[in-house]
């Protein structure tokens, strides 16, 4: 099996080693190049944000020493700093389309924007995030109502007709197809602008590091990945008028709410570390632009990450809410927040990301736009609209409590439970009773369980500290029951926690079944008994609950650090080992809980940097690693530039160090790179 980590490596040496140019374009049909790509959602090289393009540029430039506007053998392979040697040579190839031994500024801008959109169309048809398309996938995503046509197609991206269409596969076919397609005008503006002062850049670039270009994505000057624009979401789209509801539960039409003045609406949870070390700036542009006539949302959705900071997903419209309050006394916020509907209508219409930040007007009409919430952005923004606001509020003078991004429990009361792979969020519907869910089920699934319905099943009895319960361990513990159809064999189909010592406790009950031979269209039923204690309200009773649990992934399920983390992106607290998303480990599984904690191995480092140096300049900075990541490698920056260099990180892991877990205390807070990527 291929290790996911190393995929990207493989991508490019699969893509050229063998001769793209020798490909005969596959016929689909009557379809040109333009209409395939039309039809799976994309734009080949007529596509790339003006950001987007601008990194590549600079990318180019670093790149480009002596700046004559061509990359040679030498400055790429030889002297690069990207990956190792054998990579480079494969991007080098990949890009050199002329074959005439350099890499011009035009063919590697058109290279990496036709590979990276792949890699997004990829990933948005790959329903499991196992970094594999099956057939039944691609119909069933790929958003056409015409079958006949969505097999034909996946037949072309299946080149070795085993109904699995792989990350190279995928990628050979498209780079067909794309570079057959028309010529993007926007890569040749931006080339040929790049190309009038490439010799002014000559003589006077600098030797140093540089981070990447500056970015309306994220603070600091890195390029954070722009969700938006991959899912095809841009500025002078509209938002759907969908239902919303306020803090008190009111409803509400969202265009209704906007009304005709200018409106920013940012997404956040109380289990979302970037909206949390974020939300401060966007509170200091609301108090300059509120009285400017803008209003100011924040939108409760799904949670990013349930189980951070102790929080599960509420069930119901009236725990949402209750979520809204304790954000409001936790963080001491003055925007105003909403919360979306229980389909989490908005929250799909604006990506389904964690904290995207969209400024509207009249209709819906999006004015500007951020995959991740970023005050300094938003205010320049406003700053050109309205005008400046001197002097600016700061959000270091606001007062706001310090809040952690991410935190974990202490020592179980029990074990926590291994699973075997990355799981990926289940559906589940909560039955209908008097009683509210105290306790609440989160169920999740090897990818191979929805693909064939054959696998493991992570379930996770999680109390909800909204509700302010706790387990009573002086009776029987808690125990549930699976009841299945069509000759579908759970085991254990049913179970009881292992009694613990202490009178009362609120951690997870946590058990891993296998199923066989289920129908992923037909659900299963799980019954679940337990005894629970209110000690502000004075009772303890038995609570009989039922659940309804769908063999088909949560879209809005989030994603738990080391069990669930956005299938198929990230580090799951084994060491990176087989072709699984994140790795599977070799002995003993992942352990539940976030990275770091026992069984946790660090990945190589040349692996973690093919993973993780998306702009390729042989560094790594904090805005481009998840931040369980980054707490571990920032000590590897012996010259405290804020940057991590290849060489850096293996002489720091050579001398023994960055193998323990991530340290304790207060860490500094920074958004993750892409949870949802």
């Amino acid at each position: 099996m291929i290790p996911i980590l190393k995929m990207t490596i493989i991508i490019w040496v699969c893509l050229f080693s063998s001769g793209l140019g020798n490909i005969d374009l596959p016929a689909v049909e009557n379809l040109t190049p333009d209409q395939i790509l039309k039809y799976l959602g994309a734009l080949g090289r007529n596509a790339g944000t003006k950001t987007e393009l601008a990194a590549y540029d600079q990318h180019f430039n670093r790149t480009d020493r002596n700046g004559d506007g061509r990359l040679s053998r030498e400055e790429y392979v030889d002297k690069g700093t990207y990956l190792n040697p054998q990579s480079r040579a494969g991007i080098f190839r990949a890009s050199d389309t002329d074959q005439d031994g350099s890499v011009s500024r035009e063919e590697y801008v058109v290279n990496r924007r036709i590979t990276d959109e792949a890699k997004a169309i990829m990933a948005r048809v790959d329903a499991n995030g196992d970094g594999r398309v099956t057939r039944k996938e691609f119909i069933e995503y790929s958003g056409s109502e015409d079958e006949a046509l969505a097999i034909t197609v996946f037949e072309k991206l299946d080149t070795n007709r085993d109904g699995v269409s792989i990350t190279p596969e995928f990628l050979r076919v498209w780079g067909v197809w794309a570079r057959a397609a028309k010529v993007s005008n926007q890569v040749e503006a931006i080339v040929k602008q790049a190309s009038g002062a490439s010799a002014s850049r000559a003589g006077g670039r600098s030797s140093g590091r540089r981070r990447g270009p500056p970015s309306r994505i994220g603070p600091g000057g890195g390029v954070m990945p722009d969700l938006l624009s991959r899912r095809g979401i841009q500025a002078g789209d509209n938002l759907p008028n969908v239902t919303i509801h306020s803090d008190a539960g009111m409803p509400k039409k969202l265009h209704e709410l906007i009304g005709n003045d200018y409106t920013v609406i940012v997404g956040g949870c109380l289990t979302c570390p970037q909206f949390l070390s974020r939300y401060p700036s966007i509170e200091a542009v609301a108090r300059d632009y509120s009285p400017k006539g803008v209003r100011f949302y924040y939108l409760y959705r799904a949670l990013a990450h349930p189980e951070n900071n102790g929080y599960v997903e509420p069930f119901d419209l009236d725990e949402r809410l209750m979520h809204i309050a304790e954000a409001k006394g936790k963080l001491k916020t003055r925007v105003p927040w909403i919360a979306d509907n229980m389909d989490n209508e908005l929250k799909a219409a604006m990506g389904n990301i964690n904290n995207p930040a969209f400024l509207l007007r009249s209709g819906g009409e999006i004015v500007y736009l951020q995959s991740w919430s970023d005050g300094e952005g938003l205010r320049k923004e406003l700053a050109e609209i309205l005008g400046p606001v001197d002097p600016p509020t700061l959000a270091a003078n606001l007062g706001l409590p310090e809040v952690s991004g991410r935190t974990r429990a202490g020592r179980p009361v029990l074990p926590r439970v291994e699973v075997p792979d990355l799981m990926v969020p289940l559906l589940i519907v909560p039955g209908k009773g008097s009683d509210p869910f105290y306790v609440k089920l989160r169920a999740e699934a090897e990818p191979s369980v929805i693909e064939s319905g054959s696998g493991k099943i992570y379930l996770g009895f999680h109390v909800d500290p909204i509700h302010d319960v706790h387990w009573n361990n002086l009776v029987a513990p808690m125990k549930f029951m699976i009841e299945t159809s069509d000759g579908t064999e759970v085991t254990p189909s049913k179970e009881s926690a292992a009694k613990v010592a202490v009178d009362a406790d609120t951690d997870p009950r946590e058990f891993l079944v296998s199923i066989v031979g289920a129908n992923p269209e037909n659900p299963f039923k799980l019954t679940v008994d337990y005894f629970a204690c209110s000690d502000e309200e004075g009772w303890c009773r038995k609570i009989v609950q039922e659940y309804t649990v769908q063999l088909k992934r949560d879209p809005f399920g989030g994603g738990v650090m080391g069990r669930s983390f956005l299938p198929g992106r990230g580090f799951g607290g084994g060491r990176p080992s087989g072709g699984y998303p994140g790795g599977r480990p070799e002995r003993g599984g992942f352990r539940g809980g976030p990275p770091g904690s026992a069984g946790g191995g660090p990945p190589d480092p040349t692996v973690l940097f093919e993973r993780f140096d998306r702009n390729e300049d042989g560094i790594v900075t904090e805005s481009e690693t998840p931040e369980f990541l980054w707490n571990r490698i920032s000590s590897a920056d012996k010259n405290k530039d804020g940057l991590v260099s290849l060489d850096e990180l293996k002489t720091y892991r050579s001398s023994g160090q960055g193998r323990g877990t991530v340290p304790s205390g207060n860490q500094r807070r920074r958004p993750e790179a892409d949870p949802q990527d």
